[in-house]
């Protein structure tokens, strides 16, 4: 029985072997069922993306599934957290999955005799999480060693951070911080300043503000703290070419962005277009990216049939001696769009 609750608990070899496997399911490898199995998702914190994650996966491998919803649970009356999984223990579950807002909530779950994966403990670790941002660097570089790597964000309150910082850093990474003051972690490694050390790093991370683990407000506007400690676009142009893609766009939106992302740069990719960035606003408004740094401007609504259009055009567009294209503008519905040029 091995528990998964910090990244300590893995050595690099079994990272490693984790990371590869991980990429063989990406890559369509089948699975074998296990039917045998029951397994629990204990979320006593709100999660969509951990959440289901899991649940996908548990589903994928044929795993039996026993729902557990904490707001209708017996920890209402008062059972504590090691007798609730001790509870679904006896009654057959033989893997745990729980995100508890107590830091190394584990710590009081050792006489289970079952093993428990961690989906995030307060402000501690969140293997699960770390284990992806791993395999996705893996995947763009092949290599950890002397990997270049920021941090923005809410790095006092963020298990993502303290998980990929002690395991990159275990890994040959070099894994700096940017934040406001009030979201420093001492214990963690050096705060820099963002502009100072953009243009070098081979990945940039962006943490979210976990406003829920505030004691107070952290005495900046969103526009201050996005201008000051987010990933701008004129920050994003000083990026190394192979860095990661340019993903924006409020928090409720993210994934909505990534499921954009994946589709246009798989579309874009099988007619020879490399996209780089993909980015919605406040109001809906898409933006795409281009990797010679054309931005389409998609406006609201769907914007498949826009970017259709584009690859339509793209290649009647007569530019000038000396100018390069800066924008295309598909925002509204016709046969052609409005095209905006500058000098080279």
């Amino acid at each position: 029985m091995k528990n998964i609750v910090k990244m300590s608990d893995l050595t690099n070899d079994e990272v490693f072997s984790l990371i590869k496997r991980g990429l063989e399911l990406k890559n369509g490898k089948q699975v074998s069922p296990r039917e045998d199995l029951y397994v629990s998702n204990l979320f006593f914190e709100n999660s969509t993306r951990t959440k289901h994650s899991f649940e996908v996966a548990e589903h994928k491998h044929r795993l039996n599934v026993i729902n557990f919803d904490a707001s209708t649970s017996s920890v209402n009356k008062g059972e504590t957290l090691y007798d609730t999984c001790k509870t679904l223990e006896m009654i057959g579950c033989n893997i745990l999955v729980i995100r508890h807002s107590q830091d190394a909530y584990y710590n009081e779950l050792t006489n289970l005799n079952i093993p428990i994966i961690s989906g995030g403990d307060g402000s501690g670790e969140h293997p699960s999480q770390c284990l992806l941002d791993l395999m996705t660097m893996y995947e763009q570089f092949g290599t950890f060693e002397n990997l270049n790597i920021i941090i923005a964000g809410d790095i006092k309150n963020s298990r993502v951070a303290r998980s990929n910082y002690n395991m990159l850093t275990r890994l040959g990474a070099k894994v700096r911080f940017v934040c406001p003051d009030i979201f420093k972690d001492e214990t963690l490694g050096e705060v820099v300043d963002f502009d100072e050390v953009i243009g070098e790093v081979d990945v940039c991370m962006l943490l979210r503000v976990q406003h829920e683990r505030h004691d107070s407000k952290m005495g900046l506007s969103k526009e201050e703290y996005h201008k000051n400690f987010g990933l701008t676009q004129e920050r994003y142009d000083k990026l190394k070419e192979k860095a990661l893609p340019y993903l924006g766009g409020p928090d409720y939106q993210s994934l909505k962005v990534l499921e954009a992302w994946n589709q246009i740069f798989a579309d874009f990719k099988a007619k020879n277009l490399v996209v780089k960035g993909v980015t919605i606003d406040d109001r809906g408004a898409w933006q795409v990216t281009l990797d010679n740094d054309i931005v389409l401007k998609l406006g609201r609504g769907d914007w498949k049939a826009k970017l259709d259009r584009f690859v339509t055009i793209y290649p009647q567009i007569e530019v000038p001696e000396g100018k390069r294209i800066d924008y295309v503008d598909l925002r509204y519905a016709s046969a052609s769009a409005a095209v905006g040029l500058t000098e080279k």
